[in-house]
């Protein structure tokens, strides 16, 4: 059946496409064609689950005719919409399914190879599905069983799969720029080297999933799942990840330059040589982290709780980390050259050789921190807890120590601010 705009053909018997189709319309649905609806109108009805739409067809060999089918839409200028189409395992490479609809309809299996799909509504099953190659912009997938879909190289620039799940699909080189995953369940799914540039996955769940080499900046990813996922290499760049998920992932050498993270859960992640110049990362968690070589210059780590992680080499100019627990931290030639440390707790921290040039640490507890070889060079260090401190070494030249605690510590050599 194909639904015009201007006139509408209610039954094509088909030599030509199928070999028998029935029409049956409620009647809140047949006032709507009565009206001559949009598609816009009526994919606004449908995603407010406002139709209810029966149009049945009998059972016959549908893939052989797949050419046909795509002659009889280059006649209409408007969308076929069918209902309950159930044709799972059928070959229906490289047909021409844009524009048209099917609802309640089992797709499983079906080999959709470079098909074209755009602006298509569909509502069902496509688990185990072939859409290798596939065109879908624009198109609503909504709520769909999908696991292990192959989506390989498809394009679904401003798509729509809200709420579908998708475990173990592979969407690998897929472009879904736009994309709305809201919900979406991921689990497990391949998504490497994909363009989700500005897509939407909030709350979705990326469990597991490769990622590697992705772009997703600018995606809203806020309240995800992303544990023991792998983003390495991937680009976050200004992507939203407020109480994002990604204990124990993997996004070494990822860029998350002027990402939002705050709140985020990030504990034994993997971030060594990671980019997260500029990033919010207020009250993120980072309990046993790997950040060596991370680049967080000018960085917002107020509150957060870096305890036993690992920042050697790391690099917090500028960064803002008052408040944060830094106890058993490893910061070894760190560069945190006028980073604010105030309230900071340190407790036990190895900075051996960090840069602390400028550094606000007023307040800062540093009882039975490693400073040796450090620089100090006009830090800030008024209320200062230093007690049993290790400042062997240490260039305090031009420091403000007052009232700050040296009960205990080991200047060794005598440091620098205080050489006769």
């Amino acid at each position: 059946m194909v639904l015009g705009k201007k006139e509408i053909i209610p039954v094509i018997i088909a030599p030509i496409v199928i070999s028998m189709m029935f029409l049956v319309v409620e009647p809140m649905y047949q006032k709507a064609i009565e009206e001559q609806i949009d598609r816009d109108t009526f994919r606004m009805l449908v995603e407010d689950e406002k139709a209810d739409i029966s149009i049945f067809r009998k059972p016959n060999d549908y893939s052989s005719y797949v050419n046909e089918f795509n002659q009889l839409k280059l006649k209409f200028d408007n969308e076929i919409i069918l209902s309950r189409v159930n044709i799972p395992g059928q070959d229906l490479r490289g047909i021409d399914l844009s524009q048209t609809s099917f609802f309640a309809s089992d797709f499983s299996n079906v080999d959709l190879t470079d098909a074209n799909m755009k602006g298509m509504i569909f509502s069902g099953n496509l688990e185990g599905a072939n859409l290798s190659g596939a065109i879908l912009n624009k198109a609503i997938l909504k709520g769909i069983l999908g696991d292990k879909i192959i989506l390989t190289g498809a394009i679904l620039d401003d798509a729509s799969l809200a709420k579908s799940s998708l475990a173990g699909a592979n969407l690998e080189g897929a472009i879904l720029s736009g994309a709305n995953l809201e919900g979406a369940i991921l689990e497990g799914a391949i998504l490497e080297g994909a363009i989700l540039e500005g897509a939407i996955l909030e709350g979705a769940i990326l469990e597991g999933a490769i990622l590697e080499g992705a772009i997703l900046e600018g995606a809203k990813l806020f309240d995800a799942n992303l544990e023991t996922s792998i983003l390495s290499g991937a680009n976050l760049a200004g992507a939203n990840l407020n109480r994002a998920i990604l204990n124990d992932a993997i996004l070494d050498g990822a860029i998350l330059a002027d990402a939002n993270l705050a709140g985020a859960n990030l504990n034994r992640a993997i971030l060594n040589d990671a980019i997260l110049a500029g990033a919010n990362l207020k009250d993120a968690i980072f309990f046993d982290a790997n950040l060596e070589g991370a680049d967080l210059r000018a960085a917002n780590l107020e509150g957060a709780d870096l305890f036993d992680a690992n920042l050697a080499g790391a690099n917090l100019a500028g960064a803002n980390l008052a408040g944060a627990n830094l106890v058993s931290v490893i910061l070894a030639g760190a560069n945190l050259a006028g980073a604010n440390l105030n309230d900071a707790i340190l407790v036990n921290a190895n900075l051996a050789g960090a840069n602390l040039a400028g550094a606000n640490l007023v307040s800062v507890i540093l009882a039975g921190a490693n400073l040796a070889g450090a620089n100090l060079n006009d830090a800030i260090l008024v209320n200062a807890n230093l007690a049993g401190a290790n400042l062997v070494n240490a260039n305090l030249a031009g420091a403000n120590l007052v009232n700050a605690n040296l009960a205990g510590a080991n200047l060794g050599r005598r440091p620098s601010c205080c050489q006769p």
